[in-house]
């Protein structure tokens, strides 16, 4: 009996169909938490994913294989994290603010500087036509919208940053100039009354803002970020916000990027150490609870 058919015999969790195709996204899924007990690795699965998220190494989970995880990535398994829904109830949206991350055309239309820089914007632009279907009911359950939109200026550019997007292969003031098309927001977002709007000129949103002082203002002690790109500007956002003792939430069907290889690495990383990793579904779903019981 070959070392193969003994660990096959050794398990109860069939090997995966040896001709699945799998997408990036829903390999790490496979490959992610929980790994509960050994599993063979198919290696045909393996060899036809040419993906850069190909771990060979790694062994695939019955309970992964089954999809038990809540979450795209993996992150959420309901079994171990069965009181998510108490955890999101402990913010309700009269203490939450959805910060929205850079929505504008540059990350967002083919006609933008992304876009023409030669990046796919097709993910930022899908969820430009989804973000509404989740802020308009955000807003109706007590949310604070927060606009947060990069700007360039020439005067804020230092030599480490012009270094840096010249290493890039483009100029510090290509993408999002301030005042310009590409730093308004994307086609189709339109601002609510009430809804609160900040310029920044770093990749966190609370570098050289005044989003501390507006959020104690507004007594608001939980953010949910939502926008692009998960792996920049999303991610600055959510570490700071965590630094600054705020509970963070990232509903990860609500952030774009252009770098798949580099945002979804990033968002499994955000998801284990700085916020809770849910889905919008799942916050919309407390906030209508909290509502319920109120």
């Amino acid at each position: 009996m070959s070392s193969e058919t003994s660990l096959r015999a050794s398990i109860d969790c069939p090997p995966a169909p040896a001709k699945t195709l799998l997408t990036p996204s829903t390999l790490i899924a496979l490959m992610g938490y929980p790994c509960h007990r050994p599993a063979r690795v198919d290696r045909e699965i393996v060899r036809l994913c040419s993906t850069p998220f190909c771990w060979c190494e790694r062994k695939l989970c019955s309970a992964a294989r089954s999809m038990a995880c809540r979450t795209r990535l993996g992150i959420i398994d309901p079994n171990q994290y069965s009181n998510l829904g108490d955890t999101l109830m402990k913010y309700p949206p009269q203490r939450t603010a959805v910060l929205v991350i850079d929505m504008q055309n540059d990350f967002c239309s083919p006609a933008g500087a992304m876009a023409t820089l030669g990046a796919d914007v097709a993910v930022n632009a899908e969820l430009a036509r989804r973000l509404p279907g989740f802020l308009d009911p955000a807003r109706a359950a007590g949310c604070l919208v927060v606009w947060v939109r990069q700007a360039a200026h020439d005067q804020l550019v230092s030599p480490a940053r012009r270094a840096r997007a010249e290493a890039m292969g483009r100029s510090p003031l290509s993408v999002c100039a301030a005042g310009s098309w590409g730093a308004e927001l994307a086609d189709g977002l339109r601002p609510a009354p009430g809804d609160c709007h900040l310029e920044k000129t770093r990749y966190s949103a609370f570098v050289g803002t005044p989003l501390h002082n507006l959020l104690r203002a507004h007594e608001r002690d939980h953010v949910v970020v939502v926008g692009t790109a998960a792996n920049v500007c999303v991610d600055s956002t959510v570490r700071e916000a965590y630094m600054a003792d705020l509970a963070v939430t990232l509903p990860t069907d609500m952030v774009g990027w252009t770098r798949p290889d580099l945002a979804e690495p990033a968002i499994r990383n955000l998801g284990f150490y700085f916020c809770e990793a849910t889905t919008s579904a799942e916050l919309l779903s407390a906030w209508s609870a909290d509502a319920r019981a109120t």
